[in-house]
């Protein structure tokens, strides 16, 4: 279990600093041995999992850093570091923009409705407009359709622990 040493406190990839006037500030926290080391641009992996880590690292450093003054020095850092990797700062700031706009942008409301094609992506579009964010389930799902297969097994006969009313006991033995 970790503890609080000189007003910091790690936790996860979490670091909640105390300030002098005992407000907390979190901030992304590394271990002592991180070596910035990560995919390598000229590694032979598809593009996208490379823009992944960029997305992943930025969102974190977007998410997990609640004062806008120690959030530039963060993405200060990952640039560094994936330019160390080989990665291109051009697709590191369109990566960090677009990111920033979606962290912004996240819908607070969520709706869940039954697909039904043709419909319910256009009611998506409309909706994300106002946003609200959109999830789909199936109503007719194929366990519901198809009959088990399996025998039952009487409740007596399974495992676990019983129950049982002191008439039944005396009636059983």
């Amino acid at each position: 279990m970790e503890t609080e040493k000189d007003g910091v406190l790690p936790f996860l990839d979490v670091l909640v600093k105390r300030t002098n006037n005992n407000k907390l500030v979190h901030g992304v926290y590394r271990k002592k041995t991180h070596t910035d080391r990560y995919l390598n641009a000229t590694s032979h992996n598809h593009p996208q999992q490379k823009r992944s880590l960029i997305k992943t690292l930025v969102h974190r450093a977007e998410t997990i850093i609640c004062d806008d003054e120690s959030r530039p020095e963060e993405l200060q850092q990952i640039k560094e570091a994936l330019t160390k990797n080989g990665y291109n700062e051009k697709d590191i700031d369109t990566v960090c923009r677009t990111q920033r706009t979606k962290v912004e942008q996240q819908p607070t409301t969520y709706a869940c409705l039954p697909y039904v094609s043709g419909v319910t992506d256009k009611l998506k579009k409309t909706l994300s407009k106002k946003n609200i964010g959109v999830r789909f389930h199936t109503v007719n799902k194929i366990q519901q359709v198809l009959p088990s297969n399996k025998d039952p097994v009487p409740r007596l006969l399974t495992k676990g622990a019983y129950e049982l009313k002191w008439h039944l006991w005396e009636k059983l033995h």
